[in-house]
């Protein structure tokens, strides 16, 4: 294990158990009682001599960057790397302030470069258009009325920055239509002038779109931006188009377009949008060739859900659509839009990954007053949605959440493995004087900590319900994390330390990964029960919030890329109670802690206690809670 913890960009803090607001003072008053505890030469036995000098070591390393002034800055703004990378050596050793002027400017050029090269995009829209109206309402029972494509057309775009002010977009557009194929290579430019200006040039070959396109933009402010561009079309000759865009308010946004010589899409448009924390509502108003009034309103209820609804009156009829999406992954939406008008009723349903979207417009009924289409528009795609969602999807990610956790702890094996052991060495450590504190708690009816565990915590509620049961059943308690032998514990990481040395040569580290591999993952949480006894000062301990708990000493993350919790039962004032912490949650011991609900939680408490030779302090009121010779509470 590193001196450094990794990852986390709190670790060091937690190794202290100190806040990322703590003072020179606390930090120093922090490490020295820490080393009270983990010096190796308080230790006589030796395996515990060499367990305290790797977790001493681990001490040691946090407090020489805590508690030196330009390291500390570092590590709280780029966390292991920074350090890694020197740049706290190098701002210690600069000699005046252009050096640390030009050490910060050549790593801000690295980020700028690393910046730069994420912001290549690749953008697609792909569209299948289908007519299934035939379906529905067949012409002749004797033709076949499947489904039919009327329609494919794809559109891709890759957008690529030359510089940090030029960016250059390159794309195609291919499809099929009525067995008439058509396409289009797209290609454009922008370069910003100015933080506040920036032009725009796109062309077109091939299509019927404008072939030419030259546009700027101006803003003025966060408040207004104004943009004007000039088209050419073989086909419609030159036009112009001013649009501009100004906050009206905190939430509210008006919007304003001309477009002239353009022919069919000449006219006027005004809009005005109203931004809120769960809905956005727009209307807008189109006057000239194509007048009409739009309006949309969307909803996002939670949970990746999004609602929509639309309406568009115009010269060509109107149209009202409703649909809704769902947010499947971190980069995976579907959903499915109803469109009612003109055009007949049609149903679009859609997946989104990432930055590319597919649509299958399906085209029920050429007409909207077709009662049987727009009962199947109206009634199929949530039933479908629904039962997909509950017998498909929600069992299929449930299965690769599993899958991929399981598959991660596997191929952390050996890390955990030793991160394990080193966290039992720590709580060997910890024993004698966790224990005197638990006797002088327990002795005052004070926080009695029974039983911690930090890891997944749904394994965590499985294993608890199961040794409840087991608990009530039998009345044995099985074996506590703490309870092992120190010297056991300090052979046990021994020997994981010796098995770790020869795994440098590839041979062995081959086989000994073909063994793991062979092997059940480790388990997905650790018993932290010694390590949380030993924080307990004074009844009672703070959680830090933003600082993750498996960087304390005693605790260790035994599900990497796994979202983790701490879960504990304890007594306080002889009462039963249990407390879940997330893993970057605060919050404070016993003011976090609810009472237990079940009988037979807190028999399996009480029983939990005996077997560890805890006598707890019970006041007049708690005899009514004590267990009886059958098993229940009085």
């Amino acid at each position: 294990m590193s001196d450094v913890p990794e990852d986390d960009p709190a670790a060091l803090y937690a190794v202290l158990n100190v806040t990322r607001e703590a003072s020179d003072a606390d930090i120093k008053r922090a490490y020295r009682n820490l080393a009270q505890l983990y010096h190796p030469d308080k230790q006589t036995d030796p395996g515990l001599k060499q367990l305290a000098e790797t977790s001493f070591t681990r001490i040691q390393a946090a407090y020489e960057v805590l508690s030196d002034e330009a390291k500390r800055s570092v590590y709280d703004v780029y966390g292991k790397q920074g350090l890694e990378a020197g740049l706290a050596v190098t701002t210690h050793q600069a000699k005046n302030h252009k050096d640390l002027q030009r050490n910060w400017q050549k790593f801000q050029e690295q980020q700028a470069e690393q910046k730069m090269l994420a912001q290549v995009s690749h953008r697609g829209h792909y569209v299948v258009r289908v007519d299934a109206s035939n379906t529905l309402h067949p012409y002749d029972r004797s033709i076949d009325s499947t489904p039919e494509i009327t329609s494919i057309i794809m559109q891709d775009n890759v957008h690529l920055p030359l510089s940090s002010d030029t960016a250059a977009s390159i794309g195609c557009q291919a499809g099929v239509r009525r067995g008439l194929g058509f396409g289009a290579f797209l290609c454009g430019i922008r370069r910003d002038l100015t933080p506040q200006t920036c032009i725009e040039a796109q062309g077109m070959l091939g299509g019927l779109k404008a072939l030419l396109t030259l546009s700027s933009t101006q803003r003025f402010g966060d408040a207004a931006t104004a943009t004007i561009a000039g088209t050419y079309s073989h086909r419609q000759g030159m036009g112009m188009q001013i649009s501009s865009t100004h906050k009206l308010g905190a939430r509210w946004q008006g919007e304003a377009a001309a477009i002239m010589g353009v022919g069919s899409i000449a006219g006027i448009s005004l809009g005005i949008t109203h931004q809120a924390e769960r809905y956005q509502a727009s209307a807008k108003l189109e006057v000239g060739m194509q007048a009409g009034a739009s309006a949309r309103w969307v909803w996002v209820p939670g949970n990746g859900t999004t609602a929509r609804v639309a309406a568009r009156w115009g010269l060509t009829g109107a149209q009202v659509e409703v649909g809704a999406s769902h947010k499947l992954a971190d980069f995976s939406t579907a959903g499915c839009t109803i469109a009612v008008g003109l055009q007949g009723v049609i149903v679009k349903p859609s997946y989104a990954r990432g930055s590319h979207v597919f649509e299958v417009p399906i085209l029920l009924s050429d007409t909207y007053r077709d009662p049987v289409a727009l009962a199947v528009a109206t009634l199929v795609p949530p039933l479908l949605s629904l039962s997909l969602h509950y017998c498909l999807v929600k069992p299929l990610r449930r299965h690769w959440k599993v899958k991929e956790a399981l598959q991660r702890r596997q191929a952390n094996t050996r890390e955990v493995r030793a991160a394990l052991a080193t966290a039992e060495g720590d709580n060997a450590l910890m024993a004698p004087v966790a224990r005197r504190q638990l006797d002088a708690q327990a002795a005052k009816g004070g926080l009695v900590i029974i039983d911690a565990r930090y890891g997944d915590l749904e394994a965590i509620l499985q294993d608890e319900q199961e040794r409840i049961a087991r608990l009530n059943s039998s009345g044995e308690a099985s074996t506590s994390f703490q309870q092992y032998p120190a010297a056991a514990a300090a052979s046990r990481w021994q020997a994981i330390q010796e098995e770790m040395d020869l795994e440098d040569d590839p041979e062995i580290r081959s086989a000994v990964e073909a063994a793991l591999a062979a092997q059940e993952p480790p388990c997905a949480w650790a018993d932290v029960t010694t390590a949380v006894r030993y924080l307990i000062k004074g009844s009672t301990f703070d959680f830090f919030s933003d600082i993750s708990k498996s960087g304390l000493l005693g605790f260790c993350d035994v599900s990497p890329g796994s979202d983790k919790a701490l879960r504990v039962l304890f007594f306080h004032k002889s009462q039963p109670l249990a407390a879940t912490f997330l893993d970057l949650e605060g919050g404070r011991l016993p003011d976090k802690g609810a009472p237990l609900q079940s009988d037979s939680a807190i028999v399996a408490l009480h029983k939990l206690a005996a077997s560890q030779n805890i006598t707890l302090q019970a006041t007049e009121d708690e005899h009514a809670q004590q267990p009886t010779a059958n098993g229940h509470v009085q």
